[in-house]
């Protein structure tokens, strides 16, 4: 079999190499890398806090080289950097209020480009806001949202940490941090029991009319017992491959 194809075989040796690599490097023989970059897309990830999004949208960043833009981090940057737009979002967040529609979507016209690609995540998270993005020319080409049990998320997320030092993030069961470090890290308060159900809540009440003003091009992942590479792959086939 082999001798049949030899002029047109390509061989990737797998040993040691994680599946994330593995696919790396069958995409590049198969020239389906480059197709991508040179594909103009621009997609928003909606759905319940905890499921994936923003980690999924740093894989497509890392497989394929598109900007990822999060409305958390972008009002976080803000807030950091302590311009006049940023300490008026802190004296909500800081009273634990929601940031109002006007703030945050001037952070995210300050910074989503009208051209090139970009995956979002986080934004829009009301039907206000989604039709707002329209007017303002954001012309999407693709809307995934990821669904997902709801217990099953938020027993996850009560078991993640954050070092405040490294900035990273460990999980008490699936990825524990090192015994060095472990006594300071801590959980967010985006995290705790009493925080998430809020957040669920105002999720729940804003996301069927945001699902029926994207219907026509929502696809829709669950990603329940599914490992993130499963995810992650079902992902590329609605972006790339439909």
């Amino acid at each position: 079999m082999k001798e049949y194809y030899i002029n047109m075989m390509t061989t990737i040796n797998v040993t040691g190499k994680s599946v994330e690599l593995i696919n790396k490097e069958i995409l590049k023989i198969l020239g389906l890398t480059e197709k991508v970059r040179r594909r103009e897309f621009r997609a928003i990830f909606i759905g319940p806090p905890g499921v994936g999004k923003g980690t999924q949208c740093e894989k497509l960043k890392e497989m394929f080289g598109v900007m990822h833009l999060s409305s958390g981090n972008l009002i976080k940057q803000e807030m950091r950097n302590g311009t006049e737009l940023g300490n008026k979002m802190k004296s909500y967040v800081d009273a634990g209020q929601l940031v109002p529609d006007e703030l945050v979507q001037e952070v995210i016209n300050n910074n989503i480009p009208k051209e090139g690609s970009w995956v979002l995540d986080g934004f829009p998270r009301t039907l206000a806001q989604g039709k707002w993005f329209h007017r303002q020319g954001f012309i999407l080409t693709h809307v995934v949202e990821l669904v997902g049990d709801e217990n099953e998320i938020k027993e996850r997320l009560a078991g993640r940490l954050y070092d405040p030092v490294t900035k990273k993030s460990y999980h008490k069961v699936t990825n524990p941090a090192p015994a060095e470090i472990e006594a300071r890290c801590v959980q967010r308060e985006d995290d705790k029991p009493e925080v998430l159900d809020k957040r669920f809540s105002e999720f729940k009440a804003e996301v069927n009319e945001l699902e029926k003003y994207y219907a026509a091009m929502v696809k829709v992942i669950n990603v329940g017992g599914k490992a993130m590479q499963e995810v992650f792959n079902e992902i590329c086939d609605k972006l790339y491959m439909e």
